[in-house]
């Protein structure tokens, strides 16, 4: 149905001979029959494109251990996005599940758009592993949102535009088999849907393809939640950030300015420390950075302590697609737990 090949060339120690008896062949004893042998294992997209192949390191996903079960970090090809699955065996046919659950929320809307009652029968039809409190605060958000929308002038058209159709995905859905003979993996990449209140499968654009181990290093398995890095021209920190503007667009060999605005992260605050790692294309590009802290006269009496969050680089080739510039943040303060978020930024570079 939805099963596709994953190349996996791992698990190939052991070698046996082959059927004609003249060289060693290698025996594979890669299995997802054990969720164990899968923990922390990092997987790349391999892409066989005619006479290009090569492995993809911006799609990419994760095994993990979750409560005692499988789980698995997944990009989808995304730039920004890490979606997280929850993995089982099904024997009957021999792969591996994994499904991003769904939205209450998600779910209602798209009851709404398709002229259905957004109710928890209805919800069920689609996803029926919702707890009791899920449902309800998953609902009541939902109904919300369209409330106090729905009198505006072309909000129901642009609604049902956004939520009846094929490309809204709901829930993510991967099937995954190993292939004996490279001693990889088979992986179908799709998810469910709801248009004109009927489920509907599609694939997403990944498809079905192959992965192979990450042998490429240290690779970014983080979400960007935070869309507050902007690319400048120079390093100044403007004086009304209402009025920034990202270039988008640089040319080679001149460096990109790139500043953090967010107004929780400018006035340092006692017993706090900050840091953070730059990632570019998912891949690390400078780590262990720290803002600059800097004198502002606000008055003639009053100067204040900020925080500077920069950071230059200086692409030597024009792309051909956007590069990704992704800031894992932390800030920690006394006892308390770090807190993270995770900024990023696209730009195209020109000749």
């Amino acid at each position: 149905m939805l099963v596709g090949l994953i190349l996996l060339f791992v698990g190939c120690s052991d070698t046996t001979e082959n059927a004609e008896g003249d060289s060693p062949a290698k025996k594979c004893d890669l299995s997802i029959k054990d969720s164990k042998q899968l923990y922390n294992t990092e997987w790349l997209a391999f892409r066989d494109e005619g006479d290009t192949k090569y492995i993809d390191v911006e799609t990419r996903m994760r095994f993990y251990e979750k409560d005692g079960g499988l789980a698995l970090k997944y990009n989808a090809g995304s730039s920004y996005e890490m979606y997280n699955y929850y993995c089982s065996y099904k024997k009957s046919k021999n792969i591996l599940k994994c499904e991003q659950p769904p939205k209450v929320s998600e779910v209602c809307k798209t009851l709404l758009a398709s002229d259905k009652k957004c109710t928890e029968a209805e919800i069920s039809n689609f996803y029926e592993d919702f707890s009791s409190a899920e449902m309800e605060s998953g609902i009541e958000k939902a109904m919300k949102f369209y409330k106090e929308r729905i009198k505006r002038r072309g909000f129901e058209a642009a609604f049902k535009k956004r939520y009846n159709r094929l490309e809204n995905k709901l829930m993510g859905e991967m099937e995954i088999k190993v292939d004996k003979k490279t001693c990889s993996l088979t992986v179908a990449d799709a998810y469910k849907t709801m248009v004109n209140g009927k489920m509907r499968d599609n694939f997403n654009n990944i498809g079905t393809n192959p992965f192979v181990p990450n042998e490429k290093g240290e690779l970014l398995w983080e979400h960007c939640n935070v869309f507050r890095l902007f690319d400048m021209p120079n390093d100044e920190y403007p004086k009304d950030w209402r009025q920034t503007v990202t270039t988008m667009q640089h040319p080679k060999n001149k460096p990109v300015n790139y500043l953090f605005l967010e107004r929780e992260y400018i006035k340092p605050e006692e017993g706090c420390t900050y840091g953070f790692d730059v990632w570019l294309n998912g891949t690390p590009l400078q780590k262990g950075l720290k803002p600059e802290v800097v004198k502002v006269e606000k008055s003639k009496k009053v100067v204040v302590d900020e925080l500077r969050w920069k950071f230059a680089h200086t692409f030597t080739k024009a792309s051909t697609k956007p590069q990704v510039t992704t800031w894992v943040i932390e800030k920690k303060c006394g006892d308390n737990p770090k807190k993270k978020i995770v900024t990023c930024n696209q730009v195209e570079i020109t000749n």
